[in-house]
């Protein structure tokens, strides 16, 4: 079968699948054009476009995830590592759509069964074996999507290749008409059944990002692959009180290649976004501590995220006590009118402007109430 696939060199491996509350889908999409060289859908097109095949990610999201490879371009025989981390322990799954429109299972595998990672960064492969370039020349996709529950048309997938784990071997290669991995029939149809389960789901926490390189003849250099973007936030003040306006800024936030087209705010920790632009402001109409995520986009797609905590309290109260002699006197605290005396109010720490009147007497001073919890006046118009 002519045309680019990954295949692998060594020998076979066994695993087992792990048990875990995360799963992280992988899909190394290696996109090209040409007429399919494995059986398909007779309604898919030749060509598949990255645009028909590439998940988006959904908006907000505690679960991040991050796939990349070493160089901008590789010639046919190059061998190639894959690069992934993900911020919660996870499932892998990795598919890979070669330049011919053929689309396989790359991880889990039958060298490498076992797929479950904590939380951190990996490169496969990791067992007995190598993954290798092959020709034809084409732009190669790579995307990570992270899910907290199984996608289970991935888990089909994984199924098939269980029953054809004695895989022949010729001079040390794996067939490639057999290989190690799971072929998908329709690659556009997959994305579709991945974003339904996906979305049927609310519960469901997952997030994507991707890059791409190049498969080109020997000799060709190309420039490097798109870095992802640096996501940093600051907000002031970081310790608030509940009403108070927070500002929120995103401006230290860069791209080592290019430049950040989109930045968005989840600003209460609920996973929706609430604001977008480099700056934003909120009001917390309640205390407790509030775990705020930046999410940037660079000009070429790539995601970064950062989350920084702003905590909110209750604003501190001091009880002030105003009598006078005789009583029924007019109290005014920063011009407010309070009743007559005695008085009894709970007011805020810091300085305030107190009068006190009687008939055409008045009495007017300013009082510092930092650091106390109560204070008692007495003023007399005998």
């Amino acid at each position: 079968m002519a045309g680019y696939r990954i295949r692998c060199l060594g020998s076979r491996l066994s695993g087992r699948i792990a048990s875990a509350c995360a799963l992280v889908l992988v899909l190394a999409l290696f996109c090209g054009l040409g007429t399919p060289a494995a059986a398909a859908d007779k309604d898919q097109p030749a060509t598949v476009t990255p645009q028909r095949i590439i998940i988006q990610p959904p908006a907000g999201g505690q679960l991040t995830a991050r796939i990349w490879v070493d160089r901008a371009s590789y010639a046919p025989g190059d061998p190639i590592v894959i690069h992934f981390s993900i911020s919660k322990d996870a499932y892998v799954y990795i598919l890979d759509l070669d330049t011919e429109g053929v689309q396989r299972l790359l991880l889990p595998n039958s060298y490498e069964g076992t797929n479950f990672f904590r939380a951190g960064t990996y490169s496969i492969p990791r067992a007995n074996y190598s993954l290798k370039v092959q020709g034809p020349p084409g732009t190669e996709y790579l995307q990570i999507v992270a899910a907290t529950k199984p996608v289970k048309v991935l888990e089909d997938l994984r199924v098939q290749f269980s029953a054809s784990l004695n895989i022949p071997f010729l001079g040390g290669q794996l067939q490639a008409s057999i290989g190690p991995f799971s072929i998908v029939e329709n690659p556009v149809d997959l994305r579709a059944r991945i974003e339904e389960q996906l979305h049927s789901d609310p519960t469901v926490q997952w997030t994507t990002a991707y890059t791409s390189f190049q498969v080109t003849a020997p000799g060709v250099v190309l420039p490097p692959p798109n870095r992802a973007p640096v996501a940093q936030a600051s907000a002031n003040p970081s310790r608030a009180e509940v009403g108070q306006s927070v500002s929120f800024d995103a401006s230290n936030s860069y791209d080592p290649d290019g430049f950040i087209a989109n930045y968005f705010w989840d600003l209460n920790g609920d996973g929706i976004n609430d604001a977008s632009g480099m700056k934003a402001n909120w009001r917390y109409d309640r205390a407790g501590t509030y775990h705020v995520r930046l999410q940037v986009t660079d000009n070429q797609g790539a995601v970064a995220a950062t989350t920084i905590t702003v905590q909110v309290v209750t604003p501190a109260t001091v009880r002030l006590e105003i009598s006078s002699s005789p009583s029924g006197a007019n109290v005014y605290l920063d011009g407010v009118y309070l009743g007559r005396t005695p008085v009894r109010v709970n007011t805020t720490p810091g300085w305030h402007q107190l009068r006190v009147t009687r008939s055409s007497d008045s009495w007017e001073t300013q009082i510092n109430l930092s650091g106390l919890e109560s204070l008692e006046l007495d003023v007399s118009f005998d």
